[in-house]
């Protein structure tokens, strides 16, 4: 046996973690372990997960992982004549801009984002933004002790961010989820478009959510959507063939496949893709006082007007007052459901239309589809006003 090499590996510390080391410039397989040596330790002991070069400047994406909130970002300034170690390695964010783990980041058009217990925030200069607090809700629902698993990936051509999260399902936004009480690897898929949004400037400063000068929270069209989707996959990437440039998806369920997203497909590997859409609880509060005959109390809603397209049947389910999630009695809670559902056809000749006499302070719609052939809804229109007989309710409780 012939031995050309040995090399002294610590097993007390295995892994150098704040450490980086640069090769030669042309030369990737000539690293100088003493003039190359980049230790990223002058604020924190935070391990160094993953790296950026932006701007012609090296970004080391430091962070915590399981549910410790710590992250942060550093950068390495070349300076002349020096060697990599003997250059300056600056904190840029102390708090936020870093990565939980490995695949926690991803580059977009001269930006690029990083995924930590604080949020997901966007680093275009400056100081980082966070873009997820919309829906922090969800974030906070991870399963942070295996949050160094979550992957992010940035889709420029859909204009879409993908991350890949470990979260506990079924849940309040994914009810019908097979169980999994301690997923050890992402088994959800949060996807922002960001179709209305040019530069990662914007995407940062322009939530969907805004406060109007009533005070009030607005939706607005053109800006960060988020949605989540019921696919497990430890990580996802794009891949180029000749002919283009395609998203994949490693499976997740054990069956060692990848997939792609097909908007034509109507089964999931065989499996049947269950569509739902439940909209928020109308009406919102403040759009009761521009809206005659809405009131302030109880409605009753009488016809419904959707522009629905499917090959097969949708059901339509109101609840009142409230989302219930996993585990909520369901005592005294009355809700309604279409009798026969709605099966408007593809391409659908006429609008859908259901009679209706429901009544509540506020009601959530809910659309479903899981024949396998889901759904489209593009227009929804409610007709509704003052509940004549209960609009008021009285004294309830103690």
């Amino acid at each position: 046996m012939l031995i050309d090499r040995v090399e002294l590996y610590d097993t007390a510390i295995p892994v150098l973690t704040t450490t980086v080391y640069g090769s030669y410039a042309g030369l990737p397989e000539q690293v100088d372990a003493v003039t190359g040596e980049v230790v990223f330790t002058s604020e924190n002991q935070q391990p160094v997960n993953g790296a950026m070069v932006m701007y012609d400047t090296f970004y080391a994406l430091k962070g915590w992982g399981g549910t410790n909130p710590g992250s942060s970002l550093y950068s390495l300034q070349k300076s002349s004549n020096l060697e990599p170690a003997q250059w300056d390695e600056p904190e840029v964010a102390q708090r936020a801009g870093g990565a939980i783990g490995p695949l926690a980041f991803d580059l977009g058009e001269q930006w690029f984002l990083g995924a930590s217990r604080a949020g997901l925030y966007l680093f275009v200069g400056g100081q980082p933004g966070k873009i997820m607090q919309e829906i922090y809700q969800v974030w906070d629902a991870i399963n942070w002790p295996y949050g160094n698993t979550i992957w992010v990936k940035v889709d420029l051509t859909h204009r879409r961010i993908y991350v890949g999260v470990p979260m506990a399902t079924p849940n309040f936004w994914l009810p019908n989820a097979p169980v999994n009480a301690n997923p050890t690897t992402p088994n959800v898929i949060l996807m922002c478009n960001y179709q209305g949004l040019d530069s990662g400037e914007e995407l940062k400063s322009m939530p969907q959510m805004h406060t109007t000068m009533f005070g009030t929270l607005n939706a607005i069209d053109m800006r960060r959507k988020w949605s989540i989707w019921q696919i497990p996959s430890p990580y996802g990437n794009f891949v180029s063939s000749p002919d283009d440039v395609e998203f994949y998806i490693c499976n997740g369920r054990g069956n060692s496949k990848v997939y792609k997203l097909d908007d034509s497909a109507e089964t999931d590997d065989g499996l049947t893709i269950d569509s739902l859409y439940c909209t928020a609880g109308l009406v919102e509060l403040s759009k009761r006082a521009q809206t005659q005959g809405i009131g302030n109390y109880r409605l009753r809603w009488s016809y419904l007007v959707a522009a629905l397209q499917s090959l097969g049947n949708i059901g339509l389910t109101l609840y009142p007052n409230r989302l219930l999630g996993p585990g909520d009695s369901t005592v005294g809670y009355n809700t309604w459901t279409a009798p026969g559902g709605i099966t408007p056809g593809n391409p659908a000749m006429n609008d859908a239309e259901v009679p209706l006499n429901f009544a509540a302070t506020r009601t959530y719609f809910e659309f479903r589809e899981n024949d396998g052939h889901g759904f489209t809804l593009s227009n929804l229109v409610l007709k509704a006003r003052a509940d004549v007989w209960n609009q008021i309710r009285g004294r309830t409780g103690v």
